[in-house]
Formats: C-alpha cells, sequence, structure tokens
C-alpha cells in the first residue's frame, strides 16, 4: 500500500515536471515565418524540389546548393583582411534565404535595402516592417550567378506582400 502511493506521487511529480519543462522550452514558431514558409513553398519546391527548410520560434531558412567558402572579407575603406572565414554560401545555381523576426525597430547601421555584389554570389539584404506589430524581418537572400532574374524577383515579391506586411524601402536588381 505504502509503495503505490509512493509510485503515484513520483508518477505525478514526473508528470508536472515534465509539463513545467515543455512549457518553459517551448517556443511558438512567430505566425509571420509560418505564413512565409508555406507562401514560399510552393514557388521554391516547384523549381528546386530537393530545397532545404529549416524553422525556428522567430527564423526560416531555405537553401539549394549551398557550400562553405573561405572568404576574405572587404571592409567598407576597400581593405581585404588577410586571414579567411568559413562562410556558407550558395553555388553558382544555388540560394540561401535567411528571415528573421527581430522586435522593435530597425536601428542597424546599414542603410537597406542593398544589393551586395560578390565574387561567388550575390545578396539582396532588405527589411520589412511588420504591420500588426512593432517588428520587422530581416531579410538577406544570396543567390549564385545561374539564379534566374525573374526567380529572384518572385522570392522578394513574396516576401514583401505574403508576410502581411510594409515594406521598407526597395529593392532594384
Amino acid at each position: 500500500m505504502q509503495r503505490n502511493k509512493m509510485i503515484k506521487k513520483y508518477i505525478l511529480l514526473t508528470i508536472v515536471f515534465c509539463s513545467m519543462i515543455s512549457i518553459s522550452g517551448y517556443a511558438e514558431t512567430d505566425d509571420a515565418i509560418v505564413n512565409l514558409e508555406l507562401k514560399l513553398q510552393n514557388i521554391i519546391k516547384d523549381k528546386f524540389p530537393k530545397a532545404d527548410f529549416a524553422t525556428k520560434p522567430n527564423f526560416l531558412q531555405i537553401s539549394e546548393n549551398v557550400m562553405t567558402y573561405m572568404i576574405h572579407t572587404v571592409d567598407k575603406t576597400g581593405s581585404i583582411s588577410e586571414k579567411a572565414h568559413e562562410e556558407n554560401g550558395p553555388k553558382h545555381n544555388g540560394f540561401l534565404l535567411r528571415i528573421q523576426v527581430v522586435e522593435g525597430i530597425y536601428q542597424g547601421a546599414a542603410d537597406l535595402p542593398q544589393t551586395l555584389k560578390g565574387p561567388y554570389w550575390d545578396s539582396e539584404v532588405f527589411i520589412v516592417n511588420l504591420m500588426k506589430r512593432k517588428a520587422y524581418l530581416h531579410v538577406k537572400f544570396s543567390f549564385g550567378k545561374q539564379i534566374s532574374k525573374e526567380f529572384v524577383e518572385k522570392i522578394i515579391e513574396i516576401i514583401k506582400k505574403g508576410s502581411l506586411s510594409k515594406t521598407v524601402g526597395s529593392i532594384v536588381h
């Protein structure tokens, strides 16, 4: 009889403990990320059926044909760093799309939007203010030289229009 009470207490404490861990450790994926992932899946999976979709609570990364490069950073004065660093980027026929929901108002040093032209790939970097709250999407869309202009423009259009958002700046490619 005493043993049964101890087992019941143990089971009850285990359930309570597991519930506390799951509640405190669980973060729902942001609605803006969920909406964009659904809208982007159709067009991306149609053209790139093996594209990888990775979602975290406030982050979405979609990639196809990506590899790690050794990059010598060029700063705003044109100086090239002596030491190379590793950076993931798309191959000539791939892309890497990173979208992060950031709470608050953009206060970064970069004047966005920007088109970054690199030796291996180009990137469009921009923000999209979310309409229903004080937050924005920080978007970096890197793509290889063989990715069509139409595909890039379509993805950017979906991000701007599909996130229930108001766009800051415009993208010219």
